[in-house]
C-alpha cells in the first residue's frame, strides 16, 4: 500500500487495501470523508493487488454513494458510474481512474449537504478471484 505512486501522485485516503474479491459479488468501502470534494480535484484510482485480480464477464461497475455529515441519509447514489472492462489485472495494473464528480450534486436536492463518500465495486461472483487495491488520490 503506497503513500505515493511512482509518478510522484500523493495518496489521500486508502479505499481498499488489498482486498479480496472471492465469494461476494461486490464490494463497499467504509464511509470517507471528502472535504475538499467541491474542489473537483479528487480521483479514485482501482488498482490489482497482491495476487492477480480477475473480473470475469463484462462489465464490472462501479458506484459512488454521497451521504449527508450524520452518515445516516444517502443524498445521492450514482449507480455504473463506471464500467471495467472483464479483465486479469496484475499487482498494480490499474483497473480504472475517475473523478468523484462534483459539479451534478448543484442538480441534486442537498448536494451541498455531502461530507462522505463511499465507494461499491459491482462484478460477477462466479469466475472472479484475486484481490484489488483502490485509493482517493488528489489531482
Amino acid at each position: 500500500m503506497p503513500n505515493i505512486f511512482n509518478d510522484g501522485t500523493q495518496v489521500d485516503q486508502i479505499i481498499f487495501d488489498d482486498i479480496s474479491i472471492a465469494g461476494a459479488s461486490s464490494k463497499t468501502s467504509d464511509f470517507m470523508a471528502v472535504p475538499a470534494l467541491y474542489t473537483g480535484r479528487l480521483e479514485v484510482v482501482l488498482m490489482g493487488g497482491s495476487t492477480d485480480c480477475v473480473l470475469a464477464t463484462n462489465p464490472a461497475t462501479v458506484d459512488i454513494m454521497y451521504y449527508d455529515k450524520t452518515k445516516s441519509s444517502t443524498i445521492h447514489t450514482w449507480s455504473n458510474y463506471v464500467n471495467i472492462p472483464a479483465s486479469t489485472y496484475s499487482k498494480g495494473k490499474i483497473l480504472t481512474e475517475f473523478h468523484i464528480p462534483y459539479r451534478k450534486l448543484k442538480e441534486v436536492a442537498n448536494g451541498d449537504k455531502v461530507f462522505y463518500v463511499k465507494i461499491k465495486i459491482n462484478y460477477t461472483q462466479t469466475g472472479s478471484s484475486g484481490n484489488l487495491n483502490a485509493y482517493l488520490v488528489w489531482k
